[in-house]
């Protein structure tokens, strides 16, 4: 599971080294400079507060508290995320207050503001499949105009494997093609 994460997060890095805006990266509990995160490239924060949610809640005040006009998170272990997506993201962020990227287990694997809306971080459920669906009722709520990106596959859990179509699993395992075993192992944990 080790070698499939750090296989992930180097995808993760690659990505965002592709695009053309700043980059920060935030850290459950201590920063580290020595990793693949170079520190001349991405800033580095810690996560503060307990919580999935309060945790991006404080990521987004945080950014935009540092002058930044349009803020996009995601997750570091997204099957089939793409420099093109992360830059539409942004794009639609002129014409929307919010743009969510739709992960196939009910939640979301990106969201993006041009403004901080607390209200979208509270009462969802975290680390359920009603993740997206509370949060598009917050939308609304708030009146808030969203932008939708594709549907994409995020790995949280050994749970998450059964969501990826086909195409997916091919990006999957181009990911951890290095890795042997990996094939074998999650046969038997899909199947």
């Amino acid at each position: 599971a080790l070698l499939i994460y750090n296989e992930l997060l180097a995808k993760a890095h690659d990505l965002a080294i592709s695009t053309p805006f700043s980059k920060a990266v935030y850290y459950s509990s201590f920063i580290d400079d020595n990793d693949i995160w170079e520190n001349d490239v991405f800033q580095k924060f810690l996560q503060r507060e307990d919580g999935v949610g309060n945790r991006m809640k404080n990521a987004f005040a945080d950014s935009f508290k540092n002058g930044f006009e349009k803020v996009v998170l995601t997750g570091s272990d997204i099957i089939g995320l793409t420099p093109n997506i992360i830059e539409k993201a942004f794009a639609e962020l002129d014409k929307s207050d919010v743009v969510l990227g739709p992960a196939k287990d009910g939640g979301y694997y990106l969201i993006g503001m041009n403004k901080l809306h607390v209200g979208l971080f509270q009462d969802i459920e975290w680390s359920t499949e009603k993740v997206l669906s509370q949060t598009l009722k917050a939308v609304k709520h708030l009146k808030l105009s969203h932008s939708i990106m594709p549907e994409l596959s995020d790995l949280d859990r050994i749970e998450d494997f059964q969501f990826l179509s086909n195409a997916d699993r091919k990006k999957f395992e181009e990911i951890v093609g290095e890795l042997d075993f990996v094939e074998v192992e999650l046969g038997k944990a899909i199947n």
